[in-house]
Order: structure tokens, then sequence, then C-alpha cells
């Protein structure tokens, strides 16, 4: 059976060089890595030297790693004995391993960040896991506020981005702005990272090195845990390890992927009814073209809420080349990748207000507190519409939310779809549908920033 790339949700239309997997997308994997889950009422992980050490020694097995959050392992063997495998006492279930790949100044405006920054909240005292491609603790908007690494690819001791993507959702979470004078400030700019290193240079990884940073950030301190990757193959392993991670207090968020428009095309792990799922909006305010629909494809409404996630200027990794780049310490990209990032470190500010914010509640606030968009909320395209951080924090206050944007009446920009570097698809107009009656849109703006 031919294992999937998952692929990050790497921007629709701002191509790393080094990077030509499009989000979502699939390939043939040679890895003969399984993940095994026991049941929970077993003690079998913490007795290997008995039936799976034994099963290993006669079926040419080797246990690669121990998922502690949820009571499994990663096992390499030969195809051909995977059914011997799922037939074991105790075993819940068996997965074939997958890839998974990498699919600010106006952008926080439009959110209502900056009137959340008067009020003293800048995510002090909070730590967003995020687990990606690396982070380049170099950079002088990050410096100093990556206090804990794991890299599960290379095994580097400090922390690095060889690819670019973990760095500029970083920057998108809580950059400092220091290398632009605050005009390329993130969400919560005094929140401190946990950088879990578990994509390549080429922007991709295995499920199974997905799960080990997933269960190192469930057993972290860290309140939040940020993940703007995906595929298009439902992982019930990684499912159980966000619902543990839940139950365990973290606030889970991930990006909804960039295969929009059609729809059911919400992939893993954003289809987790347990994550809050982010969708994008692009620079009217309206859902961008290449954010994915839901329904999931067991009929739930995803995404849970959007963020603005086209044309975003966040920061940029040593000795990343783009075109897109802004200067040596900023790049512009576009993707749900972004908009993920942006929920994480609104989230941050919310903890900072209240250190005991459950994920649930959480929840709760941001689709409460939610512009709506669409017909009816919650919906396919929006969930429960544009976050409002602003309106969170006066609903934490038990004030009644106000939309801190006023929208005003604005052009219709109409044009053919364009297809990207690397990207196999067509990205449609963000303004695709004529004018009509009462139509209004946020004012435009020409760059965003985290």
């Amino acid at each position: 059976m031919a294992a999937v790339i998952i692929s990050i949700i790497l921007l629709a239309g701002a191509m790393l060089a080094n990077a030509g997997t499009p989000a979502a997308a699939t390939r043939a994997n040679d890895s003969n890595t399984y993940i095994v889950v026991f049941n929970e009422s077993n003690s079998m992980v913490n007795a290997l030297d008995d039936q799976i050490t034994s099963f290993a020694s006669d079926y040419n097995a080797r246990i690669i790693y121990r998922y502690d959050a949820i009571n499994g392992v990663a096992i390499s063997m030969p195809s051909g004995n995977a059914d011997s495998l799922k037939a074991l006492k105790d075993v819940k279930y068996v997965e074939k391993d997958v890839t998974f790949s990498v699919s600010l100044d106006k952008a926080t405006g439009i959110m209502g960040v900056p009137q959340v920054w008067d009020l003293g909240y800048t995510g002090k005292g909070v730590k967003v896991a995020l687990v990606d491609t690396g982070i380049d603790a170099s950079h002088p908007d990050l410096k100093g506020r990556v206090v804990e690494w794991k890299d599960f690819v290379n095994g580097r001791n400090t922390p690095y981005d060889d690819h670019g993507h973990g760095t500029h959702c970083a920057g998108i979470i809580g950059g400092s702005g220091a290398a632009s004078n605050g005009k390329y400030k993130g969400v919560a700019p005094e929140v401190e990272f946990i950088g879990i290193k578990v994509l390549g240079n080429d922007g991709s990884g295995n499920l199974s090195t997905i799960m080990k940073g997933l269960d190192y950030a469930a057993r972290s301190d860290a309140q939040i845990i940020s993940m703007s990757l995906g595929s298009d193959e439902h992982s019930q392993a990684i499912d159980d390890l966000i619902s543990k991670a839940v139950k365990n207090g973290k606030i889970v968020v991930c990006a909804a992927g960039n295969s929009g428009p059609g729809r059911q095309t919400i992939g893993c792990p954003s289809d987790s009814p347990d994550a809050i799922t982010v969708g994008a909006t692009d620079k009217g305010d309206m859902i961008a073209s290449f954010s994915s629909r839901g329904p999931t494809k067991d009929g739930r409404i995803k995404p849970d809420i959007t963020a603005p996630g086209k044309d975003i200027i966040s920061c940029r990794a040593a000795g990343i080349m783009n075109n897109k780049a802004i200067d040596k310490y900023y790049i512009k990209m576009s993707g749900t990748s972004m908009a993920c990032p942006m929920v994480s470190g609104s989230i941050a500010l919310l903890v900072q207000m209240d250190p005991k914010l459950t994920p649930q509640r959480a929840k709760e606030i941001l689709e409460k507190t939610a512009k709506p968009e669409g017909s009816k909320c919650p919906n396919n395209d929006y969930g429960y519409g544009r976050i409002n951080v602003k309106g969170a924090i006066d609903f934490m206050n038990g004030k009644k939310p106000v939309e801190p944007v006023k929208p005003t009446p604005g052009p219709v920009y109409p044009g053919p779809g364009t297809a990207y570097p690397g990207y196999p698809y067509p990205i449609y107009p963000t303004y695709p549908y004529p004018a009509y009656p009462g139509y209004i849109q946020y004012p435009a703006y020409s760059e965003v920033q985290a």
C-alpha cells in the first residue's frame, strides 16, 4: 500500500524556493513504518520486553519510538507482516506511516489586536509549541524567545530552520517587529516558543515523526500547540493524540489546508474534532479561494474560524531565498499556514488574560465573538466567521463584543485564475462575484503583515 505525503500547508501563492510540494499532495513512500496504538486499559507500552519484543524478534521488526501520550509505538517491519501485527492481543489499531509537508500591521488591525495590546496583553508568560520546520532563533524579532527546542529530523541541539515556513509562522504568532521598527510585529509579541522540528528542508515529514513532535508538545508546559501542516489522508492515531493533548489542557490549533475552493477538502489533522481549525481570509476579508472547505468526510462543519492568510509579511529565516522576500528579514507568504498562527497568537493573548483558560472555553469564546461571514453561521467556508480578538477580550471581560473595523463600500476585482509555480491548480480571483445592492467589503490593503 502506497503511503501518502502529508504536505505542509505551504503558501498557495508564494512557494519557497526549496519547497515544491503542494498542500495536501500525495506521493508514494517506501517506508515500512507503522503506528501501533494499544488499548488504554493495558500496559503494553511499558512492557515491551513481553509481546511486542517477542514479535519484533520473530518478524524482523524494530521499535522506533514510544508515544507516551496515547499508549502507542512506531515500529519498522516488512509490510507483509502488518496483518500479524494487527492480530496481536490488546492492539487497538495499526496505521501505515505517511508523510506530512508544508502546505502584518493591517492583518492584526482588522482583528482588533492593537486595541488588545493597549490593554496590556502581549502574550507575556504564555508558551506556544510550534510543530513545523523549525525556528530561526537568531532572527531579531525572535531572539531570546525560543526557550525550548527539539529536533526530530536531524537531532541538532540548537534551533534552526532550513526551510523557512516555521520561522514565518513564529513571526506571525509573536515576532517583536524589532527588525522593522515595530511595523511587522506579530500578534503576541512577548510570547515564548517551544520549537519542535518535524519537517525537513523540503517541507515534508512522516506521520510517525509528526506524532513524535505532537507527543512532545502534549507533554510540554506549552499552553498552545500550533500546526500548519496537513494531509489528505485521515489518521486516527493523530486524532487520538490531539484528543489526549486537549484533555491535558493544551489548546491545539491547525491550518485548514490549501485545497479549496472545492467542498470536503479539509484534511488531517485539521479534521480533528478537538482541534481549532482555521481557514484563511483574503485582503477584502472574504474567504480566500485556496482555503480548504468542509464538511469533513464524516459530515462535520469545518473550519471552526477564519483569519487573514493572504500576502502575510512575517519573519524570513536566514539564507532562505524567494522572490517574495521583502528584505533581509521579512518575506511575504499566503496560505492557511499563515491564518493558523494568527489564531494561535490571538489565543496567547486570551491565555495571558486568563491562565486557566481551557481548550473548550477558548474555542467557544472565539466562535461566539467571531465576525459572522456567509449567509448562515457556522458554515463550511468560514466556520463561525473571521476572528475578532478585541471582541473575545471584551467577552471575557463581560462586555458586549464590538467589531473593531467598520466595513466600507469597495470595488470588485474580476480577473482570470492564476497558476503559481509548484502549485498545480489555479488560484482564483479574490473577488470573483459582481457587485450587488448592499455589497460591502473591508478596506482593501496592498500589504498584510503579521
